[in-house]
């Protein structure tokens, strides 16, 4: 994977792997925008968004008075979230953490007065800041907010808006109004130590009018720019090699977006996400593919300031509507445009979502629009469905009929079914095995209404595929293995040294699993390298291959040899087997099994001898809590009987019967 418009408030997150719904709050202040940022007639005061919204947090009552700035605004790799805030007195930086608490603030400016004009991190985790009115030096400091150092002073226009961005080895770009000698908009790049390495101009002779207000670093070393040159077609979005050549694949906003006033953007997921103030607050945020294609759209609203982490779009947008309104949800997939129609909010019940049919071991968190699941990969996926119900119907009174027009997983489209029940009225919408991925649900519906057809885009929930996540089984057999221990390990690079890998870094924090019935594993984990190493009794040790996360690791099937010696020994009450003899097979004679045969085939198999055991290691002698653990009993009484009779009980497991008596197993028969 993955807005609302509330004054001066910042959206919830999903974080490590799970739906974080905080109880949204509507948070009014009576502080002034800061200087530059006083949102038009019909508009509220900058608010920081996060698209898909699942709840929201705020701003401590200490800093009522401060609203989030025009220009500063990171995600560092921790999902840590760094604001510039403007307010009475100096600038400072507001953090989040991931889970949505506000953790600290500092001062970012020397004097009072200016604004934060931008935010970064760098791969060392320093977070730098460019701050206005301070001769157009950046100041670093830690992600605590200690003061580090201060460099480019005079390198910089002072006194205005500028981005900045630091590169993967610590590479500083900024962008600058003509300064410093140039007659023209420039970017310049600054080595780790804080020195001039580069004034790149991407557009010569365009004037001390122009600016360069967005800035995005790509992988290959390209830049990303957005430019407001009206002496050169107007605001671009241009595409720079390392030496400031444009370059010819650039998108044109011009003809992607009617009007378009672009104002921040950032690059990742292999798309662009370009901040707006376009007139008339239709789009906030556009969703650009590299090659030009307009993938998404955000609105109503004006978009400031743009980050984005994952699944996790950050907006700083002075919205348009009241904040009871919902603007259109973000979808970050191909859907193209909206056709003319009106789009609209959903009429929005109580969601809830089930999974079944070889899903692994779903976990369904149920709620109020925001439903959240964990999958995994099982054997046999073949029967998953994953299914999301809305108990209302998503368009208004009136509309004599609902389309379910697309599905999105994740921002692709997938085929899903899509059904109505006007008698209740609900919609429930199925998507298949081979259709779930980590993501976000969204489904867009089609109304026809007498006062008008249109669309809505519906968010039914998050989808979190567990992974590394699939299945042991038996090489020899294909069937699950049941009771194999399944133990995580973690690298920093691919060729290792593998360890235990620490708490924080995989949920469900049990490292290691024991399988079940249908041989299931699954974790989510943090990004990094990661390899499994598998023990079960009758097979041999195994260790994986070596899996890179992300991208997602599901559906695995790891398969085990068999030991021999381990087999002749195995009891397997599914499969009535015990070492090399089977119901149903031709007589044979094994030291410590005794056979009752009917008509030359074995129709039970007593055990003799405590060499037997499952793979669970229940053997003769055991202990009944032992037993309960690995097969356990269905009601209550069962167990009470179990745990203390003095007098023989029984307890079924498959095709096998276990015997016990005063919390031992005194007996083990497989058939009747």
């Amino acid at each position: 994977m993955r807005g609302r418009t509330r004054a001066r408030t910042l959206l919830a997150v999903v974080v490590g792997g799970a739906l974080v719904a905080l109880a949204v709050g509507l948070v009014r202040t009576s502080s002034t925008p800061a200087a530059g940022n006083a949102p038009r007639a019909g508009q509220a005061a900058p608010t920081l968004v996060k698209h898909i919204a699942v709840g929201s947090i705020s701003l401590p009552p200490a800093l009522s008075e401060w609203t989030p700035a025009d220009g500063g605004l990171a995600v560092d790799a921790g999902g840590n979230v760094y604001v510039g805030i403007a307010g009475p007195g100096r600038s400072r930086v507001a953090v989040f953490a991931a889970d949505g608490r506000f953790l600290r603030d500092w001062v970012a400016t020397r004097s009072s007065g200016g604004a934060v004009a931008g935010i970064a991190i760098g791969p060392d985790g320093l977070v730098y800041v460019r701050p206005e009115n301070v001769g157009g030096a950046i100041r670093v400091y830690t992600a605590e907010g200690a003061f580090v150092r201060e460099f480019g002073e005079g390198q910089l226009s002072s006194n205005t808006s500028g981005d900045l961005e630091v590169d993967a080895v610590g590479n500083i770009y900024a962008t600058t109004r003509a300064c410093c000698g140039s007659a023209d908009a420039q970017i310049v790049r600054f080595n780790p130590a804080g020195q001039v390495t580069a004034r790149l101009t991407p557009q010569p002779g365009s004037g001390g009018n122009a600016f360069l207000p967005g800035l995005a670093l790509a992988p290959d070393g390209s830049i990303y720019v957005l430019t407001t040159a009206a002496a050169r077609g107007g605001p671009q979005l241009l595409h720079l090699d390392a030496s400031g050549r444009i370059l010819p694949a650039t998108p044109r906003l011009e003809v992607l977006i009617e009007n378009p006033v672009p104002h921040d953007v950032d690059l990742a997921n292999g798309r662009l996400y370009v901040a707006l103030r376009n007139h008339g607050d239709r789009v906030a945020l556009a969703v650009i593919a590299p090659n030009g294609q307009l993938v998404d759209q955000i609105g109503p609203g004006v978009g400031e300031q743009v980050a984005v982490l994952g699944n996790d779009v950050y907006l700083i947008s002075a919205q348009a509507h009241s904040a009871s309104v919902e603007p259109a949800t973000h979808i970050s997939g191909n859907f193209g445009h909206f056709e003319g129609q009106e789009l609209r909010t959903p009429n929005v019940g109580d969601t809830w979502a089930t999974a079944g049919g070889g899903c692994g071991s779903p976990v369904v968190a149920n709620g109020v629009n925001v439903p959240a699941i964990i999958l995994g990969g099982g054997s046999d996926q073949s029967g998953c469905v994953l299914t999301f119900v809305n108990d209302r119907n998503p368009c208004e009174a009136g509309a004599r009929r609902i389309n379910g027009a697309s599905t999105y997983v994740g921002g692709n489209r997938v085929p899903a079914e899509v059904r109505f029940f006007p008698d209740r009225p609900y919609a429930q919408v199925s998507v298949r095995s081979q259709d779930i991925s980590s993501g976000s649900l969204v489904v867009q519906f089609f109304c026809e209404h007498p006062s008008g057809d249109y669309y809505i885009y519906e968010w039914k929930g998050e989808i979190d595929v567990h992974d590394p996540s699939g299945s042991v089984l038996d090489v020899k057999t294909g069937r699950p293995v049941e009771a194999a221990t399944v133990r995580l390990q973690f690298a920093l690079k691919k060729a290792g040294p593998f360890g235990r890998p620490g708490v924080s870094g995989f949920v469900p924090q049990v490292n290691p699993q024991v399988t079940g019935r249908n041989g299931f594993f699954g974790w989510d984990v943090a990004e990094g390298f990661w390899r499994l190493r598998i023990t079960a009794f009758g097979h041999r040790p195994f260790t994986s291959p070596v899996y890179k996360v992300p991208p997602e690791v599901k559906g695995l099937k790891l398969r085990l040899r068999q030991n021999p010696a381990e087999q002749a020994r195995l009891i397997d009450p599914y499969a009535g087997r015990a070492g090399k003899l089977k119901l149903g097979a031709k007589t044979r004679r094994v030291a410590g099994l005794r056979v009752r045969v009917v008509a030359s085939r074995i129709r039970a198999i007593v055990v003799r001898s405590k060499r037997f055991r499952t793979t669970h290691g229940i053997t003769l002698g055991s202990r009944s809590s032992a037993l309960l653990s690995a097969y356990p009993a269905r009601t209550a009484a069962a167990i009470r009987r179990i745990t203390t009779s003095t007098k023989p009980v029984r307890h079924r497991v498959g095709k096998a019967t276990f015997t016990v008596r005063r919390a031992r197993v005194i007996g083990i028969t497989l058939g009747r």
